[in-house]
């Protein structure tokens, strides 16, 4: 029941404010919660019991030292209205964006809260899509011009090379032209994340490419790596050949570096029905069946932090020398390419596993 010290107004249309989306919420001058509505009690994650008569210090120790707080009591200080938007975490460590709209009342002040969690994380995906679509762009550029300077010095070498030149100037040469070729690698890696390269999509099982490449991705990643294969029934997908056995290939070669000490490589396929929008970062995707390939690794795993950044190009954990940050981005591409996403989980010392979903073919 409402406090007796809850405006006359509140008491009487409670049952119209239960019905608002927005939380109404009346503090007394002793910050004690006077009313409050059923929005409030889903957003305090509390019953109205545990709210009434008890005051917000109570409940939520530290407050007083939040930006929050201080907003509130210029509020009632100076008896004025403010609008603010507060990040909250919740105990469990889960976090909510609320607006909020405070308005003085001569019992205390009246706060009006709107949770905006989905909103926010809405325009975070935007925004990481904004920044992969400009890297991407960019990289396009860059892999233009840088490929036609490798042209160029590919040459230059080659024509010096046919000069038979002494042993040593000659050895010098073949190490030039292998690096040029390393380079040529790149520029491809980089045309496939800015998906700029014809393809050619075609109808193929997951598990059948899986298990026909399985030999040479072996040999990537050397026999100190157990290469474990658990291939279920899948559907068939639309998809570049040589594309997926790229992403394969960089995927399991990620999940070697990524446990210096061995350890066991899983790569699996199933089938998956999404009966509702499925959400992975930026990408929504529709209803219906997908094919879904899990590459796994017992590595170190990465933190959250770490792993919002992974798909973004030239992001490397692994350091000048061993990294060049476009393996992931190449994936990335192609599944996007191919109207799929990628799930990412990954927890410090508990290894990774990404999960790629790709549509069914019609």
């Amino acid at each position: 029941m409402p406090s007796k010290a809850v405006p006359e107004s509140a008491e009487r249309y409670g049952s119209v404010l239960d019905q608002l989306l927005e939380g109404f919420q009346v503090l007394d001058r002793r910050w004690r919660y006077l009313y409050v509505n059923d929005a409030v009690v889903a957003q305090a994650r509390r019953t109205r019991a545990e709210l009434l008569d008890r005051s917000m210090l109570e409940l939520y120790p530290g407050i007083e030292q939040t930006p929050l707080f201080a907003v509130l009591e210029r509020c009632m200080r100076e008896r004025v209205s403010a609008e603010f938007v507060n990040h909250f975490t919740y105990p469990d460590g889960q976090r909510a964006w609320f607006e909020l709209r405070i308005r003085p009342v001569p019992e205390g002040l009246v706060m009006l809260s709107m949770d905006i969690t989905d909103r926010k994380a809405l325009e975070e995906r935007v925004r990481q899509s904004q920044r992969l679509d400009a890297a991407g762009r960019m990289a396009a550029g860059l892999a233009h011009d840088f490929g036609n300077l490798l042209t160029a010095i590919r040459g230059s070498v080659a024509l010096a090379r046919r000069r038979k030149p002494d042993a040593p100037v000659r050895d010098d040469l073949d190490l030039a032209l292998q690096a040029t070729a390393r380079a040529e690698a790149l520029v491809e890696q980089l045309m496939d994340f800015c998906r700029r390269r014809d393809v050619d999509p075609r109808v193929l099982s997951p598990a059948d490419r899986v298990r026909d490449f399985a030999d040479l991705l072996g040999r990537a990643i050397g026999r100190q790596y157990a290469l474990r294969l658990e291939l279920g029934p899948s559907p068939a997908i639309r998809i570049d050949g040589g594309a997926f056995e790229q992403m394969l290939l960089n995927f399991v070669v990620n999940a070697a570096e990524a446990g210096p000490d061995g350890g066991p490589i899983t790569i699996a396929t199933g089938d998956v029905l999404f009966e509702g929008e499925a959400h992975f970062g930026p990408i929504t995707l529709p209803p219906g069946r997908y094919a879904a390939l899990t590459v796994s690794d017992a590595g170190s795993g990465m933190t959250a932090a770490v792993a919002e950044h992974i798909f973004e190009p030239f992001f490397t954990t692994k350091g000048d020398a061993h990294g060049t940050g476009l393996g992931l981005s190449t994936c990335y591409g192609i599944v996007r390419q191919a109207a799929g996403a990628i799930a990412v989980c990954s927890e410090p010392g508990q290894g990774t596993a990404f999960t790629v979903y790709l549509p069914a073919a019609d």
